[in-house]
């Protein structure tokens, strides 16, 4: 109980501390990272990372696409997310194939889950393909090594980007103190390099259960406090669109992804994204 407790301490320093950045004003955090960016370039110099990084537009919207129907193959879940005119898909199943998806006309990011990808397999697979590794924060020590060594492998010899996935329902629910699942997810991206994407769906939770919407709102709050190198988190962060309060939220903390599971959430992102003056971006 007590090694818990120093260790939770110990995450909510860490927290804190990373807050403090968060709350300079946005001059002031500018200065600190030695941030200079033209309006030719759209991109800005980070310190941190030591190199140039987009600029990211709050002002434009992209969704991606992901099929509440299980038995959905891949290419039908590619085809669903290209007639709707969408940024990317989420393809979850171990019987989607991976030459499937090498073979498809899809050119927009396709999110593959780790344990579906060999390190061998990584010279294979085209590059419009998104390695995500779901993440959980409650590994043991052992299993924490072993899986970030593991991770490190793929990302240095991976073709396209990594992501983060925050997928088990625990982490939009009072079971899990938020606080600790953003310094999770930080630590994390430090010990391995993945992380151009942290993907937020509650894959098990219903799309109407408003606390669900509210823990996530809460999560992705939490995450926006991080000081990580390179992009900034929201602009890294992809979301489900569960409800309008919570795509509202999301919409005005700066998150501009969002993952929706049918036609209807994609009316209804669309319906938010103009109210607030804002463009939904739509891959032809």
């Amino acid at each position: 109980m007590f090694i818990k407790s120093v260790s939770r301490i110990s995450s909510i320093a860490t927290s804190v501390a990373r807050r403090q950045w968060f709350y300079l004003p946005s001059a002031a955090r500018d200065r600190k990272r030695c941030c200079v960016h033209t309006e030719t370039s759209h991109c800005y110099y980070d310190s941190q990372s030591g190199r140039h990084v987009p600029i990211h537009d709050e002002s434009k919207i992209t969704a991606y696409y992901h099929s509440e129907h299980p038995s959905a193959s891949a290419t039908e879940i590619l085809g669903d997310a290209k007639s709707l005119g969408l940024a990317g898909a989420l393809v979850d199943d171990d019987e989607k194939n991976i030459k499937d998806i090498n073979a498809s006309s899809f050119g927009g990011t396709v999110f593959l889950p780790s344990q579906l990808v060999a390190e061998e397999d990584m010279q294979h697979i085209a590059a419009n393909i998104n390695v995500c590794f779901e993440l959980d924060a409650y590994e043991s020590a052992d299993d924490k090594v072993a899986t970030e060594k593991e991770m490190s492998g793929i990302q240095r010899i991976a073709t396209g980007q990594t992501s983060i996935g925050l997928f088990a329902s625990k982490y939009f629910s009072d079971e899990v103190d938020p606080v600790l699942t953003a310094s999770a997810t930080a630590s994390l991206m430090d010990n391995t390099g993945v992380g151009d994407f942290i993907l937020l769906s509650a894959l098990e939770a219903s799309y109407s259960d408003d606390s669900c919407a509210d823990a996530m709102i809460q999560l992705c709050e939490e995450l926006n406090y991080l000081d990580v190198e390179g992009p900034t988190i929201k602009s890294r962060l992809i979301v489900s669109a569960m409800n309008d309060d919570q795509v509202e939220e999301c919409l005005m903390m700066g998150i501009n992804k969002y993952i929706v599971a049918d036609e209807t959430g994609l009316d209804m992102l669309q319906n938010i994204v103009e109210e607030q003056g804002k463009q939904l971006m739509h891959n032809k």
